[in-house]
């Protein structure tokens, strides 16, 4: 069996019963907010799903001539990592929109970074569909190149945010939410190697390179694409899951509490207390 494909069955073994989770906690999260975040996990594992099954499918006819179904791999493994900013940025915006409701460069902020997620987007798709194309292999580069590195300052700014709350908020966000952003904390140096591994990638996996360059996820080495890009976006969609269950429990607590005619901030309060 060759590695790309132990990798492929891998992922699909691994993918599938959290790919069923995620959308269950997903439409249950729905009514509590957050339904960015919630869409973005659906999404990932539904798109990492179907990866693994296609690498499994390009595999077995691995060359040059099957074009088509490498640029259809290699559209959803660079696709692939987007809804997990876009859910790192959704958490946030909950946040800010929650404890901040008057602080609007935050609510600008995150507007901004939205409409770079969607550019980043489009870019990495426009390239991924240039594979194997060597008369194109500068526009590639290019393509990738701006893709990740708008993503790159995305992820910079979704950090330096968590961070803002972690460390100088913290007295001014509820309890649940500062649970979400430790979470969030938790994933970003996984969200960072996953992007590492695309970064370098752009600058040697461009025309024919792809074909011979140790960074290609499909011809290259199947431990780097496995441990570098695989592995972290698992654990990040973990604990993204992890982050959506608490949120239902924590939702589920508050209208509790207000059914019984309690404070929901006097019991934030006394959360607060006990950490």
């Amino acid at each position: 069996m060759e590695p790309h494909t132990a990798v492929g069955i891998a992922t699909v073994i691994f993918y599938a019963p959290v790919t069923l989770y995620a959308q269950y906690i997903g439409f249950r999260c729905w009514k509590y907010g957050s339904r960015m975040a919630c869409y973005m996990v659906m999404i990932f594992t539904l798109i990492r799903l179907a990866g693994g099954a296609l690498i499994i499918s390009v595999e077995k006819g691995l060359s040059e001539d099957n074009a088509d179904m490498i640029k259809a791999a290699y559209v959803l493994i660079n696709l692939g990592v987007v809804p997990l900013l876009a859910a790192y940025d959704g958490f946030l915006s909950l946040i800010s929109r929650d404890n901040f409701p008057k602080a609007r460069i935050l609510r600008f902020i995150h507007h901004v970074c939205a409409v770079l997620i969607m550019l980043s987007t489009g870019l990495l798709i426009g390239a991924a569909t240039m594979t194997g194309e060597v008369d194109q292999a500068s526009l590639q580069s290019a393509l990738y190149k701006i893709g990740y590195f708008i993503f790159l300052a995305v992820l910079l700014i979704a950090v330096l945010l968590s961070l803002r709350v972690a460390l100088l908020q913290h007295d001014r966000v509820k309890q649940s939410h500062l649970t979400i952003v430790k979470w969030l904390l938790l994933a970003s140096p996984f969200l960072a190697l996953r992007t590492a591994y695309g970064i370098i990638g752009i600058f040697d996996v461009t025309g024919a390179n792809m074909f011979t360059s140790m960074w290609s996820s499909l011809f290259g080495s199947a431990a780097a694409f496995a441990l570098m890009a695989l592995l972290p976006e698992y654990i990040i969609v973990c604990i993204y899951m992890r982050i959506l269950n608490l949120r239902v429990r924590t939702c589920r607590e508050m209208n509790q509490l207000l059914d019984e005619g309690r404070d929901a901030d006097e019991h934030e309060m006394e959360g607060r207390q006990k950490h």
